[in-house]
């Protein structure tokens, strides 16, 4: 679900049970900081509602910040049916949320937005009901880093991301079970391309930088050349403490002995930041959330990495394998 949308429709719901009997074409709500009715001399808030041709336009005041928190249409003067476009503000005035209620419903696209003025959620609504919704994620530069887009009325799920450069770097496709999942060099060519049907994966294609096609012979032996390189990072100890740190940590949660017995190895990704960090764990062959979960928390934790003056390394890709 939206991120910020639910906090700002709190605001909406808050006021639909207040009822005004005033046969006017202007009616004016005060509330206190706890969004209750009161009066105007302890008033944190101002709601007033015009009556208009498509309805009653109504704008929520912030009393003590001077500022607007809110502006939508009503069907009537009960304030309780939206009907219209409305919108909502950040302190500093800037557009946070936009979308419209059509006889209480959401309706067509809703849009939320970051204080930088970038969509970060984009959600289409039919008749109250999410069709589909798309998430964006930045990088502190501005540049998109996150995609993810999900279709529930078809299952269909995308998602894209890209380094802080703007580089695509994964790009997946799944309909229900079924699609492919791919990593790329920083030059744009595919590097790994993964295929899944409904029971799991079913093949995995590499390539060069050059975008010809390899053996994953090949591909490992190109992946321990780089690895050679002094100024590729290290784990401290080298590969034989990380697998080791990886295998027991794995195999010291219980809740997940019986599931890696059963898929005997995996082989996942992960990216290291300028410290050394790991970051963005993707498992390349199974499709487990309570194993990827588990994997990431253990990778995330593990020591920095020597980076050799690298400022960003990725992917790095290992297989484990279990007896």
């Amino acid at each position: 679900m939206l991120r910020f949308l639910i906090t700002s429709f709190l605001i909406l719901f808050l006021f639909a049970p207040i009822k005004s009997s005033a046969q006017k074409d202007t009616v004016v709500f005060y509330f206190d900081s706890s969004l209750t009715i009161t009066k105007l001399g302890s008033a944190f808030y101002k709601e007033f509602a015009v009556k208009e041709d498509t309805g009653w336009f109504t704008c929520l005041i912030n009393l003590k910040l001077k500022i607007k928190v809110m502006e939508g249409v009503y069907k009537d003067s009960t304030l309780e049916t939206g009907n219209g476009l409305f919108q909502y503000f950040f302190p500093s005035g800037e557009l946070q949320t936009t979308g419209y209620y059509i006889n209480g419903k959401q309706q067509a696209v809703w849009k939320v937005f970051n204080e930088s003025k970038r969509v970060i959620d984009s959600v289409y609504f039919k008749e109250g009901e999410i069709i589909s919704e798309g998430t964006s994620d930045y990088y502190e530069n501005g540049m998109l880093h996150i995609y993810d887009f999900t279709n529930t009325a078809t299952d269909e799920k995308i998602k894209t991301e890209y380094d802080a450069e703007g580089h695509l770097h994964f790009h997946s496709h799944f309909l229900k079970k079924e699609g492919d999942a791919a990593y790329f060099y920083p030059n744009g060519n595919m590097m790994i391309q993964t295929f899944f049907n409904k029971y799991g994966m079913t093949s995995v294609v590499h390539y060069d930088e050059n975008g010809k096609k390899m053996s994953d012979k090949d591909f490992q032996k190109q992946a321990n050349q780089n690895m050679t390189d002094n100024n590729t990072p290290q784990y401290p100890g080298g590969d034989f403490a990380f697998f080791s740190y990886i295998e027991e940590k794995l195999k010291n949660n219980t809740l997940l002995k019986d599931q890696l017995s059963s898929v005997g190895e995996i082989t996942f990704t992960f990216w290291l930041d300028e410290k050394g960090r790991p970051n963005k764990v993707e498992i390349l062959n199974y499709t487990s959330g309570d194993l990827l979960s588990a994997l990431s928390e253990i990778i995330n934790s593990m020591p920095q990495w020597n980076m050799h003056g690298v400022k960003s390394y990725g992917p790095v890709r290992r297989t484990i394998k279990f007896y």
